[in-house]
């Protein structure tokens, strides 16, 4: 990363010899050390699964054309790829179409296997609002189809560190299906916005991120002109933030449903293995328990 713009630099495998550095129209992947997500389909040609704004686009970085980007797919989002005898494969899918089996032929994307499930009638908005401080949030509105005036659901992402992409997800169309109106905040500490923004949540646990979901909801409440109270479902991480809402901010979610919740961060921390405590440090600023007890 150079001035917070991710770079792939090039080198030559037997003298480390730097060949091209070229700018990344993105990220790659979802920021995790996701090993399809950057792999060569020849000797200039290569596959990077490209994370911007919560969508990862399958590009091609062709080396011969000067570093020219291929983007193979503009709607939804790649969810893994690998390069066999035949080819590139991926499989692709949005919120609204389920996932696909594509591959490159003669540099022509081709459907492999297309799932026969029809593509669901949901209203999906992509959308951006201002938070506390005034830092720009990037979120998803998955409209009921039933009634305007639907109870609103804030989905809490896990990780803290990644992020709610344009893809297939059963757990979260269930809730739309149902009814609700599903706002997915893809609130500060989620990747595919760039590593500073990352980095927002580090010694901030549950304070701005929490933030940020009280004022996705103010923001869609005011787009649907509904005045109940939201509701907050989330797992793991997201479920730490359905807890931490629920009992700092109690008078602002008619209630919420934690699954697999971090209840105890310093339980937890005794609880995992050395990788993990590592990871729980991070959040905390690089502080231990002992070092950060509140």
């Amino acid at each position: 990363v150079i001035n917070e713009q991710e770079v792939l630099i090039i080198k030559e495998a037997s003298s480390l010899r730097e060949i091209k550095r070229i700018a990344i129209p993105g990220f790659i992947g979802l920021g995790e050390e996701d090993n399809w997500a950057l792999q060569w389909l020849g000797e200039n040609t290569l596959f990077v699964a490209v994370g911007k704004e919560g969508q990862i686009v399958p590009s091609l970085l062709e080396l011969e054309l000067g570093g020219e980007w291929i983007i193979l797919q503009e709607e939804g989002s790649v969810e893994s790829a690998t390069v066999t005898q035949q080819g590139l494969i991926w499989i692709s899918s949005s919120f609204t179409k389920p996932p696909a089996i594509k591959c490159l032929r003669k540099n022509q994307m081709t459907l492999l296997v297309n799932n026969q499930a029809p593509s669901l009638e949901m209203i999906v908005e992509k959308q951006w609002y201002e938070s506390f401080d005034g830092q720009k949030i990037q979120s998803w509105l998955l409209r009921s189809q039933r009634q305007a005036s639907a109870s609103l659901l804030i989905y809490c992402h896990s990780g803290p560190n990644t992020a709610i992409i344009d893809a297939w997800a059963p757990v979260i169309q269930a809730f739309t299906l149902a009814g609700f109106n599903v706002l997915i905040p893809n609130f500060r500490g989620s990747t595919t916005f760039g590593p500073a923004f990352t980095k927002l949540s580090k010694g901030d646990i549950g304070g701005g991120d929490l933030q940020d979901l009280f004022y996705g909801a103010k923001n869609a409440k005011k787009m649907l002109k509904n005045d109940q109270l939201p509701v907050l479902f989330g797992a793991s991480y997201g479920g730490y933030l359905v807890l931490q809402a629920l009992t700092t901010q109690p008078d602002l979610w008619a209630g919420g449903v934690a699954l697999a919740p971090i209840a105890d961060w310093m339980e937890n921390y005794t609880l995992v293995k050395k990788p993990l405590q590592t990871i729980i440090r991070n959040y905390f600023g690089e502080k231990s328990p002992e070092e950060c007890p509140e």
